[in-house]
């Protein structure tokens, strides 16, 4: 019994824990959430990807599980579906016994290791803060750490210095407590605030208490591959939650964002090994980049549309995990090395109708059973078809008719108008594009622009000898010839010099007018 319920929920846990995952991914990066829901999105991911595959679902699909028997069980027992059972439409998925088996021995191995890993974890965890020494804050990083405890309504936790970690952790659920390394000591006070801020969020939301219930929750599952992502994205957004609420306490996004930086920088993690699941630290293994860029954006106003078109994909996704469950039958054998007593003979039974023989009904869902009952059936045989009636045959003409004149000729038909071939017509485009294309080219090419600046210099040149020509052609020299006569004829130079003189008499008027209107103004003034 306890193999079939293994059994059962490890080949749904396979495709389902799956889905889950991508419906929260989905959910998260189309959905546009704040951090705080993001997180609640990747637990409530954690929780329903463990128990899903525990649930089964209202329509069945049959598993055989197909044994070897030493002897085969009577009709009336309970058997298995063969590989010959209808099962909606899809073929059974067979297992041997032994391969079963092993895979129940291989689920309880990882539920064991995955527990006593989660055990010595929390006892590492005692170990540490226990083996830590006390450390003073400075007064400014008390009163920073003070007031921001106030703030979330929660008390001061201690600060105690640790050798055996490389970043402050978070320990503790009833009483926490912050532990920070060696190194932290000799960090300023600005890093230090930063650090003990981004701590005492973990403290304000329980982090360290719901942690280690998400890592319980995850131990039935915790030979999935596809669990630890769905953890590391409750991690990642657990950090970035805390982030927020950090660079909030400080009131400013960009100098948390520098302080987390030269955190990291100083208190590098190792590269090799894992954070204890009991712990809960402040920097992550390749989640920095991811946690900056959220602090500099800083959280975005949630839109309905778009958490409404996530959280219809997700469902989208993660429906056929809710939908279908499968369902391993396992069948029971009868061993045939034990001796089996006599039985008595038994007092003859009236004779009976022959009752015709029925399959034997599978241990399956109740749907499958009607199927292999329907399956079995024989088929009716279909009636034959009618015979067709022989078509009436047609009537004679009459004899008395005169015989019908012949039809005149047909007129000839039109000739055809040409079939327009497409392909002929797009070789044709495409050969006049061709040619355009290396007519461009031709013309940008560097032979025919040296050939336009050679013609545009030459036509230059042929204009300037031209105008050359005409300037010194007799016509020209005789048009200047009579200009000169002109200009020195009496009439041009009496009118240059009336024109002068009238010229004069203008200014000096003007000049009379001027000085007695000065005169006129020298008077009236006092």
């Amino acid at each position: 019994m306890m193999d079939q319920i293994l059994i059962d929920y490890a080949v749904n846990a396979v495709w389902q824990i799956p889905l889950v995952a991508i419906g929260a991914a989905v959910l998260t990066r189309v959905g546009g959430l704040g951090p705080r829901a993001r997180h609640l999105v990747w637990v409530a991911a954690l929780v329903l990807a463990v128990a899903l595959p525990a649930i089964p679902a209202a329509e069945a699909l049959s598993v055989s599980v197909r044994p070897v028997p030493d002897i085969v069980l009577p009709v009336m027992t309970p058997v298995v579906a063969t590989a010959d059972t209808p099962t909606l439409g899809l073929p059974p998925i067979v297992i041997d016994p032994t391969l079963a088996r092993g895979i129940a021995l291989a689920f309880a191995a990882a539920f064991a290791i995955g527990a006593l890993r989660l055990i010595r974890a929390w006892r590492s965890a005692g170990t540490l803060a226990r083996a830590s020494s006390a450390f003073e804050l400075s007064p400014a990083v008390g009163d920073a750490l003070a007031k921001a405890a106030r703030a979330h309504r929660v008390a001061p936790p201690p600060v105690r210095l640790s050798d055996a970690i490389r970043g402050p952790v978070v320990v503790g659920a009833r009483a926490p407590m912050i532990l920070a390394p060696r190194a932290f000591a000799r960090l300023g006070e600005d890093e230090q605030s930063a650090a003990l801020l981004h701590e005492l969020a973990h403290i304000a939301r329980r982090d360290y208490a719901l942690n280690l219930a998400c890592e319980l929750i995850a131990l039935p599952a915790c030979w999935h591959p596809v669990i630890y992502e769905i953890k590391a994205g409750a991690r990642r957004s657990r950090e970035i939650a805390c982030d927020a609420m950090a660079s909030t306490a400080l009131g400013s996004r960009d100098a948390y964002a520098r302080r987390l930086i030269t955190l990291a920088d100083t208190l590098r993690p190792r590269e090799s090994g894992e954070t204890s699941p009991a712990l809960v630290a402040l920097i992550g293994r390749g989640d920095l980049e991811d946690r900056l860029m959220h602090i500099i954006k800083g959280p975005r106003a949630p839109r309905r549309l778009r958490i409404l078109a996530g959280g219809a994909m997700a469902a989208a996704v993660i429906a056929p995990a809710l939908l279908l469950h499968v369902t391993p039958a396992l069948a029971q054998t009868v061993g045939a090395t034990a001796p089996v007593a006599p039985v008595p003979p038994i007092a003859p039974v009236p004779s009976v109708a022959p009752i015709a023989p029925v399959a034997p009904i599978t241990h399956l869902h109740a749907l499958h059973a009607r199927r292999l009952v329907l399956a079995q059936a024989e088929p009716p045989t279909p009636p034959e078809p009618p015979i067709p009636p022989e078509p009436p045959a047609p009537p004679a003409p009459p004899a008395n008719l005169a015989p019908l004149p012949p039809l005149p000729p047909l007129p000839p038909l039109p000739p055809a108008p040409p079939r327009i071939d497409e392909a002929q017509i797009r070789d044709a485009t495409r050969q006049a594009f061709r040619a355009e294309a290396a007519a461009r080219r031709a013309l940008e090419s560097p032979e025919v622009r040296r050939a336009l600046a050679e013609a545009r210099v030459q036509t230059r040149e042929a204009v300037r000898r031209q105008v050359a020509e005409a300037m010194s052609s007799a016509e020209v020299q005789r048009a200047m010839e009579q200009a000169r006569h002109v200009m020195d004829s009496a009439e041009v130079r009496k009118a240059i010099a009336d024109a002068r003189a009238e010229a004069a008499t203008a200014a000096a008027e003007a000049r009379a007018a001027a000085a007695a209107a000065a005169a006129d103004e020298a008077r009236e003034t006092p």
